[in-house]
C-alpha cells in the first residue's frame, strides 16, 4: 500500500504543479508572467524542507517560555518523508502563489490603466502597486500561519498524521512571504526588458520601409537609364540644329558610330600555319 501511494504521488505532484501553472497562464495570458508568479512555488518548496530539517535539529527552539519548552510544545523530532509530508507539500503548492498573484495582479492592472514608457515610470508604477498590496499579502500569509499553530501543537488522535502535513505548509508559507519582494522586482525587470526591445523593432521597421522604397527603384532602373540616353541624343540634335559648328561635330560623331558598327561586323581574322 505504501508503494502504491508513492507511485500515485509521482503522478499527482507533477500534475498539481502543471495545473497551478495553467491557472496562472489563464490569468496573466503570458508565459513570462506565469513563470514569474510560479517562482513562489519553488521558494515555498525550499521553505518546507528547511523546516523539516530544523525539526530534527536538537538546538532548534530548545528554550522555555513561561516554563514551557517550545520543543515539547511543538513536539519537535526528526520527520521522515512520509505520504503525509508530501500531501502537506501539495497543499502548500496550492497556496504558495497567493501573495505573488495578489501583488502581480495589481501591478498588471496598473500597467493596463497607464502604460509607462520609460524605466523611471515603470519602477514608479511597480513601487506604487507593491505598496498598495503589501498589507493584504502580509495578512493572507499571517492568517495561514496562525491557522496552522493549533495543528502543530495538537496532541490528540490523528496528531501523528496532521503534524507532518502541517510542517512543510507552515515552513513554506513562512519563507514564501519573500515573494512579496521578489515578484515586484521580477515584474520590473521584465517590463524594462520589453522597453529595451522597442527601439530594435523600430529600426527593423525602418529597414523594411527602405527596402520597400528601393525595390521599385531597382526594378525601374533600366527604364530610367534608357530615358537618360534618349534625352542625351535629343539634346545633341537640338544643339546641332542651333549651332553650325556643333552640327558639323555631331555629324562627324554619327559617321564614326556608323564606321564602328561596320568594323564590328567584320569577322575575326584566322591564322593558319602549314608544313
Amino acid at each position: 500500500q505504501q508503494e502504491r501511494a508513492t507511485n500515485r504521488l509521482l503522478i499527482v505532484i507533477p500534475l498539481s504543479l502543471l495545473a497551478i501553472l495553467l491557472v496562472l497562464y489563464f490569468r496573466f495570458k503570458t508565459i513570462t508572467a506565469s513563470f514569474i508568479h510560479f517562482s513562489g512555488v519553488f521558494v515555498a518548496f525550499a521553505g518546507g524542507f528547511i523546516l523539516l530539517w530544523l525539526y530534527g535539529e536538537p538546538w532548534f527552539m530548545n528554550f522555555s517560555v513561561g516554563g514551557v519548552n517550545l520543543r515539547d510544545l511543538f513536539q519537535m523530532h526528526p520527520i521522515n518523508l512520509s505520504i503525509a509530508v508530501w500531501v502537506g507539500f501539495i497543499a502548500l503548492f496550492g497556496i504558495a502563489t497567493d501573495d505573488g498573484v495578489l501583488m502581480g495582479s495589481y501591478i498588471h492592472q496598473t500597467f493596463l490603466e497607464k502604460t509607462p514608457q520609460t524605466k523611471d515610470e515603470i519602477r514608479e508604477a511597480v513601487v506604487h502597486a507593491g505598496l498598495k498590496r503589501v498589507r493584504p499579502a502580509a495578512m493572507t500569509t499571517a492568517t495561514a500561519l496562525i491557522a496552522l499553530l493549533p495543528v502543530l501543537t495538537s496532541t490528540g488522535k490523528g496528531a501523528d498524521i496532521m503534524i507532518p502535513m502541517a510542517i512543510p505548509t507552515f515552513g513554506g508559507m513562512l519563507i514564501q512571504s519573500m515573494t512579496m519582494f521578489v515578484v515586484p522586482v521580477l515584474q520590473c525587470w521584465w517590463r524594462e526588458g520589453s522597453i529595451r526591445k522597442k527601439p530594435s523593432k523600430s529600426r527593423s521597421r525602418f529597414s523594411l520601409k527602405c527596402l520597400f522604397i528601393l525595390i521599385p527603384l531597382i526594378l525601374t532602373g533600366n527604364n530610367l537609364f534608357g530615358q537618360n540616353a534618349d534625352s542625351l541624343n535629343h539634346y545633341l540634335e537640338v544643339a546641332a540644329h542651333n549651332n553650325s559648328g556643333v552640327k558639323a561635330d555631331f555629324w562627324a560623331y554619327q559617321a564614326s558610330l556608323q564606321k564602328l558598327s561596320q568594323v564590328s561586323g567584320y569577322q575575326d581574322p584566322q591564322l593558319e600555319i602549314g608544313f
